[in-house]
């Protein structure tokens, strides 16, 4: 698969444990009740992803997740009318993880 689109779906453990199986390069989660916990068991298991796009999420909620070593290396990433997105949570997001791979 190269896009999996679940905006403004209802996030449950069958829909990700689908689009794990389908191991897309872009996935669109836009307007969905995607949670931090949810983005955490997500981002580790699709390390091909290239393009991710969070529209309308929140940032304190869901997006800071992102800024983590288990983050697959994205190429773009969409950010558009994510709520509490400040100057200061955009360079925490843009800096290092503060979290290491073991090994």
């Amino acid at each position: 698969w190269s896009v999996v689109d679940l905006t403004r779906q209802k996030i449950s453990a069958h829909l990700l444990s689908t689009t794990v199986q389908k191991q897309p390069t872009g996935l669109v989660l836009d307007w969905t009740n995607m949670g931090k916990q949810h983005l955490n068991w997500l981002l580790p298991r699709l390390p091909q992803t290239k393009q991710l796009s969070l529209v309308g999420l929140d940032f304190t909620l869901t997006v800071s997740t992102l800024n983590t070593c288990n983050c697959p290396l994205l190429q773009e990433l969409n950010l558009s009318y994510v709520s509490n997105l400040t100057d200061s949570a955009l360079h925490k997001l843009l800096s290092a993880p503060r979290d290491s791979r073991p090994g």
